[in-house]
């Protein structure tokens, strides 16, 4: 049908850091799907954008394993320099929100609306 489900359990942080200690940089894509949930929410602010509808889902699947996406960032976690992972994806996440959706959705309307 085309919509994305909400994660119906929130993401706490002994659920990542679980994740981490149980894996390692191998926990990327598990805990990608933790955030899957906050990555929609974070994806629909975007909606009035033109390029929105048709790429929602693209949108929310670079937010979480695209270029400095949460996969990404799960793979850069250094423990020595940050106590928890949670805590340290949701200091970066809204920043590479950003750069996701300038990615995706571009910076600049590409529609002649002066007509």
């Amino acid at each position: 049908m085309g919509a994305v489900a909400k994660q119906s359990k929130a993401v706490t942080s002994e659920d990542v850091q679980g994740a981490w200690e149980r894996s390692g940089k191998d926990s990327g894509w598990e805990v990608s799907e933790m955030y899957r949930g906050m990555a929609i929410t974070k994806a629909a602010k975007y909606r009035d954008l033109p390029l929105y509808a048709s790429s929602k889902e693209i949108l929310v699947d670079e937010i979480l394993t695209g270029k400095r996406g949460v996969y990404d960032m799960v793979q850069e976690y250094d423990p020595n320099k940050n106590d928890s992972l949670s805590a340290y994806i949701n200091t970066f996440l809204p920043r590479r929100v950003i750069e996701a959706a300038n990615r995706v959705l571009g910076t600049e309307f590409t529609d002649d609306v002066t007509e």
